[in-house]
């Protein structure tokens, strides 16, 4: 099976996506720094003292939780789970508790990691022109629901 797959369509392949969407950060950062010749004032290096302190987030609550759930626009996208707002206002009371230790796993002391299946689809938007050239295309993050509270 051919690795490089294409987006048939457009003529243009994932590998040629992602290689755009990975070098665009850099040769905007080189064109700013190389060619518009930059206020040197934005870039003086940090001398100032570092502080060893702990950068924690605080324990969410239920009530936080609720409140995020009931505010959330019913338009938010699903992620690769399918569960949309609607589903999670509606079944609310059985996954709050779920949520709470979901969300305070990732933000405590001890575990602090943001579960990497809440972070994984990058999808290619086709933005105006060409569909076979790269900068035509803007990527964006399709991520669960539940990853945005």
């Amino acid at each position: 099976m051919n690795q490089n797959r294409n987006v048939e369509e457009n003529g243009i392949t994932c590998d040629d996506l992602n290689e755009h969407f990975v070098n665009e950060p850099i040769n905007i950062v080189n064109n700013v720094l190389c060619d518009h010749n930059p206020d040197p004032d934005l870039f003086i290096p940090y001398e100032g003292v570092f502080i060893d302190e702990e950068f924690v987030l605080p324990s969410v609550s239920e009530s936080f939780i609720e409140k995020q759930i009931s505010d959330m626009s019913n338009c938010k996208a699903t992620g690769w789970d399918a569960i949309g707002p609607n589903i999670l206002k509606t079944f609310s009371t059985l996954l709050i508790p779920i949520i709470i230790v979901l969300v305070n796993l990732s933000v405590s002391k001890v575990t602090g990691i943001f579960p990497s299946v809440w972070k994984i689809e990058v999808s290619a938007l086709h933005k105006t022109g060409s569909k076979k050239e790269p900068n035509n295309y803007r990527p964006i993050s399709v991520l669960p629901i539940v990853s945005k509270l």
